[in-house]
């Protein structure tokens, strides 16, 4: 493994993080999931990543969120699959709200 000396990785952790929170408090417990596709989306637009929301047919709610990288005539690569609702969680379980994405 090769690692690029340019990039600074304890930001790009927090970074990761920071966006990983903010996933992680937008309210998609079995539905909305378009609200997280938008925030996605609003990343890579300022990455410069071309991306494109795919709705469900049957269901408005339910989006995907497409983003590629590298050369349009590639036949190789790497797709990297989520899904961006969450189920319900029983607060009373939790030491905390599992909603707040907070970093312990």
């Amino acid at each position: 493994i090769v690692l690029d000396d340019t990039i600074n990785w304890e930001s790009l952790q927090i970074e990761v993080v920071q966006h990983l929170e903010s996933l992680i408090q937008i309210q998609t417990v079995r539905k909305d999931e378009h609200k997280a596709a938008f925030y996605l989306q609003k990343v890579f637009m300022k990455e410069g990543i071309p991306s494109k929301i795919i709705p469900h047919p049957k269901y408005p709610d339910k989006v995907s969120v497409l983003a590629e990288l590298g050369p349009d005539q590639s036949t190789e690569g790497v797709i990297l699959l989520n899904h961006l609702d969450v189920v319900e969680a029983d607060l009373k379980e939790w030491g905390s709200d599992p909603f707040l994405g907070q970093l312990k």
